[in-house]
């Protein structure tokens, strides 16, 4: 992760601001959206919405082949530990793999593992459909998001989804409903609330 840092130049910023033009042109609806571009312009990266830090260094990673292969091999070795095959899931999401990953992530929450992973996982499929155009696939991957466990910035980031892709489905009273929830979750990040705050009005 080191060496690949070494070769980016960051540059943030505000998708609804200066960066509008960009956040349009590259299609971005989640926040926060992080993309890596070439010189041409092409984008070789996405990394879309909420992930913890062992998560994030793995897709700085590249998160390939060898991620999978190795969370497989765990959940295989494993069938009952639910951890391992929401490892998996989160992988195959990233990976841009939504069938797979919602397989994996269905048998972690069958063992009724409730940690951080799955909602991850989850919210990493609701994007993918979202930036395709599936927006009702996307509700019920951040549904699945929501419902996963405890941790506040993962619900609050599928909350805030959901609020928006309500709101690109036309719903504009569930888009505010579903945005208050944001502001009445204890825990919500600042980032998310604001935007939130903006849906919710």
């Amino acid at each position: 992760m080191i060496k690949l840092a070494a070769q980016v130049v960051p540059v943030k910023l505000n998708a609804g601001k200066e960066g509008r033009e960009l956040a349009k042109k590259y299609g971005i609806q989640g926040l926060p959206t992080i993309l890596f571009i070439n010189a041409k312009g092409d984008i070789q990266q996405r990394i879309t919405g909420y992930l913890d830090a062992k998560a994030f260094a793995a897709k700085l990673d590249g998160l390939g082949g060898g991620e999978i292969l190795a969370a497989r091999s765990q959940a295989n070795s494993k069938p009952d530990d639910g951890e391992a095959h929401a490892r998996l899931g989160l992988a195959l999401s990233i990976a841009g793999k939504p069938q797979e990953a919602e397989q994996a992530l269905l048998k972690a929450r069958k063992t009724r593992y409730s940690g951080p992973l799955i909602g991850q996982g989850y919210n990493n499929l609701g994007d993918h459909y979202a930036q395709g155009g599936q927006l009702d696939q996307a509700v019920e991957a951040f549904q699945s998001a929501d419902r996963s466990g405890k941790d506040a910035a993962v619900r609050a980031y599928a909350k805030l989804r959901l609020a928006e892709v309500y709101a690109a489905k036309g719903d504009k009273d569930r888009a505010r409903k579903t945005a208050q929830a944001v502001l009445d979750l204890k825990g919500a990040p600042i980032q998310f609330v604001e935007k939130a705050r903006e849906l919710a009005k």
